[in-house]
């Protein structure tokens, strides 16, 4: 039976640190390592829809849980990345972009109005006026 989870929204260093280098952990397995998989899945679209057939759940999950699901997900993903990958015409995610992501998602700037995202306003400002 799955562990319920804990309903409150702000993490101690400690669980921050041990669910963010899990995090961390598959970010860099699914950008590193090309050598050793193909570019994308060898799974067929049937099977890769009966691994993520299960409902979700209706109340909250320990982070254990979630980052499950991701892991499962990142194995049957393509690899946009992946120097083999040789269709479409996408850039691969930089490292410093993945990191920076990171921060903009725990800032969680409003960039609708100044006071939701003093910031981030002034460098759309400043990018859009030169």
């Amino acid at each position: 039976m799955t562990q319920r989870a804990s309903r409150a929204f702000d993490w101690g260093t400690e669980e921050w640190e041990k669910a963010g280098r899990r995090a961390l952990d598959l970010a860099i397995t699914v950008s590193t390592g090309w050598e050793g998989r193909a570019p994308a899945p060898i799974a067929s679209p049937e099977e890769v829809r009966r691994r993520f057939q299960e409902p979700l759940p209706l109340t909250g999950v320990p982070f254990e849980e979630v980052a499950e699901r991701l892991e499962a997900a990142a194995e049957l993903s393509t690899y946009i990345g992946h120097p083999r990958w040789l269709a479409y015409i996408t850039s691969s995610p930089a490292p410093v972009g993945v990191l920076a992501d990171l921060v903009v998602s725990a800032v969680n700037p409003n960039l609708g109005l100044w006071r939701g995202g003093p910031a981030g306003t002034a460098i759309e400002l400043s990018r859009s006026t030169g």
